[in-house]
């Protein structure tokens, strides 16, 4: 297929050039084993319909298998691993009671055909490139690329709707990367945004400071308050953000520096800051003093909101660790049996069943309120503030609760609030005041005698003023400065164009594709009378070709054909920067010899060291765990949660460790919050870091917080979606759809524990056969929480994480079933994991044609000890990723 850039005209007419003969091409293929059917009708259909059709047909397919669906040896080794199962339960002669049971004969023919025809398959007979469709660059691979163009983050992409996951289940899945052409309108304007950020720097300085008093007063914001100093705006509630107003002389990049402080609560507190709603950035604050904090935004000109919004889930706080103290049963005993007062409703209510209901909730608060005032006072005269339950009101008293309580029966008794107090203070001695003071000097007594054990709270932000200045002080700016340094006059362009377009089509343009450039400047330079806006155009013409938004294979149709050494530094490049190759990239791709080991390790020790190659191992392990919905901590401890897993990764790439590594290492990546959240001590700053393991309790995939909390329900662990993680993501068996008649788990939490209540819903024969193979997996993770915090006790029993698998095997606990893993599974490990890779770097799903290349990978990982780097080699040496199939046969 041959691939042209389009010409553009000077009014940026930009959907009209054709773009939709691109549009909804990625196609799949269909793949076709040379392999006669008839060993399978002779040898194999007879038995299957004799002795398995009854429980595995069309009728009644128990497990969900259908083994009447199965016609030829495609579809058998299209299933293999179904079929391997079959062949160890004939082998096991695993049939069921009362069912017809094949002769020994048939029953060795049966053995010896699954055994030679699937088992021990020559699958290099089968061996295929495979085909990786025509499709568009992710939203992700979008920025980055454009970032490497320029040598700046231009914040682009923001304007992209999101990548579909494919079956891959990774938004670089090829197959499912198609363009619409409503799509081309979006891509246009991202490309202006970003190279009119590149050109504001052409711009005349200007900058604007806003008042805060000022804007708030213009706002009529009856949500955020002015500070008692009439100075600074008060942002204390996360849904209560403040928005103003400015008016930009014209696009790009703009510095935005507020100037806040903190008061009230800890002095650390977090704000993000919006532009025309969307998020630009996270700001951590700490310190009373007033202070500057910047941000960096890629703004449209004219109107533009702005947003400072109070985010305590981002500050970095690290709370106290202990469950809240009740009070002892004996001491409330005495409390409990004291008459409270009793507000007797007039008898002209009578026979009202709502005002006897709204009465009801009167004399409930009064009830509470004097209990909880009367145990106060006790403890107090006792010297004992060290508790924070109670059965009555939890040491809290304030005036909104009884105001809930209070005012409808005042409405009733057709008084007002205040004087239906003082009835209840003359005539039953309840003085609401009185209650809160109690509180209070009993909650002053708490803090000063346990402050250790005192949750924090993020301190309120106070802003003064904003400014907002174009031109920011960056150090990236001078990755750019050489376009504004050429000459003014054509040559100057092409210079600019021809090195431009070189890096973002990653290949030398042609000079064919240079006149179409050249021809743009030029005519937009003879409308506008201006080098720049000529040169704008033409880099918009660069970013919206197909040759730099589209991922290609150049060559001719029906063939199969090795790819050519640009597009090997591009499958590089963007399988492992998710990004454009840059220039050493391209000359090593240009020079290494197929043979040449040394040169391969290079080429590979230039892409790992590099540091893009993080962007990577945060993308695939966010995407390959399922890590992208994290809820329960906060969302400072959710972002170092994510980011661990990726950066063990990265480590076990950069220092060649054992992929089984993964599943036990004895390091990990933490930060304070998320130390502290692991009870590992002596580690500050937001800075994630390698640590030591030495307790046990962490090391590995299997017991990392993101992983723990992604397969947990809301405020409760959950043994079956932790089972399942393992059993799929982790090791990478397929698990049956459960029956739509399955009832809902529901845990007493105070008379039984999550795995108790699992081990009555597997007593029914509907739910065991499945739970079965989940469950005892997930069994192993019960010493962590919902939150995926250690512990020892569940309800108040002692944590049980033993297990029986489904072999058999006994495990005693978290350690016990890693050691398991290791040892045991470590080959379905790696073969799960080395199959995600591949599917990640192919951007394709792997196919029956593939299990030559797994096999071939896993025999060179396994004489290499599961070195992590010998997987990166195998994959990028291997005829699919350097070859393209592009005959009939594979459309």
């Amino acid at each position: 297929m041959k691939l042209v850039l389009f010409p553009i005209d000077a009014k940026k007419r930009f959907v009209s050039l054709g773009f939709h003969l691109l549009s909804g091409i990625l196609l799949g293929h269909l793949f076709v084993f040379p392999v006669s059917a008839d060993d399978y009708e002779v040898k194999v259909k007879p038995f299957i319909k004799r002795y398995c059709i009854e429980c595995h047909g069309q009728n009644k397919m128990k497990g969900g298998v259908d083994f009447s669906s199965y016609n030829s040896v495609v579809e058998v080794l299209q299933d293999r691993i179904l079929w391997i199962n079959a062949l160890d339960l004939v082998e096991s002669e695993e049939m069921p009671e009362g069912s017809p049971f094949p002769t020994e004969d048939e029953r060795q023919e049966f053995i010896t055909w699954i055994d030679k025809t699937v088992t021990h398959a020559d699958w290099h007979k089968y061996a295929d490139a495979g085909r990786v469709s025509l499709s568009r660059l992710t939203k992700i691979e979008y920025n980055y690329a454009i970032r490497d163009v320029f040598g700046i983050d231009l914040q682009t992409g923001i304007f992209l709707g999101r990548d579909p996951e494919g079956s891959t289940g990774f938004s670089n899945d090829r197959n499912n990367l198609s363009f619409p052409r409503y799509a081309l309108q979006d891509f246009v304007r991202e490309a202006e945004r970003a190279v009119g950020a590149i050109f504001s720097f052409q711009e005349n300085p200007w900058a604007q400071s806003y008042v805060m008093k000022d804007e708030w007063e213009k706002s009529n914001d009856l949500a955020v308050f002015l500070h008692d100093d009439d100075v600074n705006i008060v942002l204390e509630n996360d849904r209560k953000p403040f928005h103003f107003s400015a008016i930009l002389p014209h696009g790009g990049l703009y510095e935005i520096t507020i100037h806040a402080s903190i008061f009230g609560g800890d002095p650390v507190s977090a704000m993000q800051v919006l532009v025309n709603g969307r998020l630009v950035d996270r700001l951590v604050l700490k310190g009373r003093d007033a202070n500057t904090y910047k941000v960096t935004v890629n703004a449209d000109m004219g109107f533009n909101a702005i947003t400072m919004a109070f985010d305590p889930s981002w500050a970095p706080l690290l709370q106290p660790k202990h469950k809240p103290v009740a009070v002892p049963s004996e001491l409330e005993a005495g409390i409990k049996e004291l008459e409270a007062p009793v507000y007797s409703m007039p008898d002209r209510f009578l026979g009202d069943k709502k005002a006897k209901g709204i009465f009801l909730k009167l004399n409930t608060f009064l009830d509470k309120y004097f209990h909880n005032q009367q145990l106060t006072k006790l403890l107090i005269e006792m010297g004992a503030a060290d508790f924070e339950e109670n059965s009555f009101a939890n040491f809290k008293a304030n005036r909104g609760d009884y105001q809930r309580a209070g005012e409808q029966v005042a409405f009733l008794l057709g008084i007002t609030n205040d004087q239906l107090l003082e009835q209840l203070n003359d005539e039953l001695g309840f003085d609401l005041q009185d209650c809160i003071e109690t509180s209070e000097t009993y909650q002053e007594l708490y803090r000063n005698t346990h402050p250790e054990r005192l949750r924090r709270v993020a301190g309120k932000v106070l802003v003064d003023r904003v400014d907002i200045s174009n031109h920011p002080n960056l150090p990236e700016v001078e990755n750019f400065q050489w376009i504004f340094d050429q000459s003014k006059d054509i040559i100057g362009a092409r210079f600019v164009l021809e090195k431009l377009a070189e890096k973002a089509w990653r290949r030398i343009p042609t000079e064919s594709q240079m006149q179409t450039l050249l021809g743009v400047y030029q005519e937009t330079k003879s409308l506008t009378g201006s080098h720049w806006e000529g040169l704008r155009d033409s880099i918009v013409g660069i970013l919206i070709s197909p040759s730099f938004l589209l991922q290609y294979v150049v060559g001719a149709e029906n063939t199969v054909k090795t790819i050519g050494v640009d597009e090997l530094a591009a499958r590089l490049s963007f399988f492992l920067w998710l990004s454009i190759p840059d220039e050493m990239l391209r000359a090593m791709a240009n020079t290494v010899n197929s043979e040449n080991q040394s040169q391969w390790d290079q080429l590979l020790f230039h892409l790992i060291d590099n540091p893009k190659f993080v962007s990577f191992c945060e993308t695939f392990t966010v995407q390959w765990l399922n890590l992208e919905v994290i809820e329960g901590p906060t969302d400072v401890v959710i972002e170092a949660m994510r980011r661990e897993p990726a950066l063990l990764l990265w480590q076990v790439f950069k220092e060649n460790r054992s992929l089984l590594d993964l599943l036990d290492a004895k390091d990990t990546w933490v930060n304070d919050v998320l130390a502290h959240h692991y009870d590992i001590p002596g580690i500050v700053g937001p800075e994630m870091r390698p640590v030591a393991l030495t307790n046990g309790q962490r090391g590995g995939l299997l017991t990392m917080g993101g992983i723990l909390v992604a397969n947990s329900e809301r405020k409760r662990t959950s043994p079956v979606r932790r089972g399942a993680w393992i059993v799929e993501t982790l090791l990478g068996d397929k698990l049956p759809l459960p029956p739509p008649s399955v009832p809902e788990l529901r845990v007493q939490a105070k008379t039984r524990t999550v795995r108790e209540e699992l081990e009555l819903h597997r007593k029914s024969a509907e739910c065991s056969s499945c739970h079965n193979k989940i469950d005892p997996y997930g069994f192993v993770l019960e010493h962590y929480d919902y939150l995926g915090m250690w512990r020892d006790t569940d309800s108040g029993k002692p944590v049980d994480a033993s297990t029986v698998l489904e072999d058999g095997t006994t495990i005693k606990d978290h350690l016990d079933f890693k050691q398991y893993l290791r040892n045991e599974r470590s080959y379905d490990f790696v073969r799960n994991f080395a199959e995600n890779i591949l599917e990640f770097a192919l951007g394709r799903e792997m196919q029956d044609f593939d299990e030559a290349l797994i096999q071939d990978i896993l025999t060179q990982l396994e004489a290499d000890d599961y070195r992590a780097q010998t997987l990166l080699k195998s994959i990028i040496r291997s005829d699919a990723f350097q070859k393209q199939n592009n005959t009939e046969s594979n459309q």
